[in-house]
């Protein structure tokens, strides 16, 4: 049962309960005052003490066609009252349903566009002998959009420039405090790292990857995830994506 239908259970249930509760109660009816006064006026005559009569609310509503009216009136308005909440806890469910098949059918959906090598010059770095030799750090403009058709809220980036493309890595992760992207906006984030690149020939010590994910959520809170992995090409020195990494991957 859930959370809604609880609440209704226990306010019919308190209806139910009063409506009872209203019928069963005793009623006390006021002594006859004529034959009070008759006692008191006539001191010779021997008067007993007369007990007020208890009856119930059904008793006094069949007798009286009036108060029956009005008991089947009231009964008819706790109907009314009853309905009118039953119709508006379906007018919630049936709200709760169209949104969430609208979500379902219109979800935002962050795609990796590209990765562009950035590079900056690094002092001195030298070689074996000893010698000064020109390289530069890898760096990495990540871009990104939603490509789906609702606002993504991001929440966290995280991302990595390795020669260890394995399953397990630590990734450098920036909170992003929900950046929204509406459907169509594009987005950025810069990647740093300590891997060198020579300049000259485009060649680097090891096999270079960027491997990171983008976590993001819905409208309706829902967690997304799209997660990507480039190999950097030294001799077109761009990114070019791995597909069959573990790392590709998006929901």
């Amino acid at each position: 049962m859930e959370q809604r239908d609880k609440a209704l259970f226990v306010v019919l249930l308190a209806l139910t309960v009063g409506l009872v509760l209203n019928f069963c109660v005793l009623f006390v009816e006021p002594p006859n005052q004529s034959a009070d006064q008759q006692c008191q006026t006539n001191s010779n005559s021997q008067c007993s003490t007369q007990q007020p009569e208890r009856i119930t609310f059904w008793q006094r509503t069949v007798d009286d066609p009036i108060n029956l009216f009005t008991g089947v009136l009231a009964l008819l308005t706790t109907a009314l009252v009853v309905s009118g909440i039953w119709q508006g806890c379906l007018v919630i469910r049936t709200i709760n349903l169209g949104r969430d098949e609208f979500n379902a059918t219109h979800r935002p959906r962050i795609i990796i566009l590209s990765l562009e090598l950035v590079t900056t010059a690094v002092d001195d770095v030298r070689d074996e002998f000893d010698t000064a030799i020109d390289r530069e750090r890898i760096e990495v403009l990540l871009r990104f959009v939603n490509a789906g058709d609702a606002t993504a809220r991001t929440k966290v980036i995280g991302s990595k420039i390795t020669d260890n493309p394995s399953v397990g890595i630590t990734f450098h992760e920036h909170e992003t405090k929900r950046t929204e992207l509406t459907s169509g906006e594009e987005g950025t984030h810069w990647i740093e790292s300590n891997m060198l690149f020579n300049p000259h020939t485009g060649a680097t010590e090891r096999a270079v990857y960027c491997i990171g994910y983008i976590s993001y959520e819905d409208a309706a809170g829902r967690a997304r995830k799209t997660s990507f992995c480039w190999k950097l090409d030294t001799k077109s020195k761009t990114w070019v994506r791995e597909e069959n990494s573990p790392h590709e991957y998006a929901y």
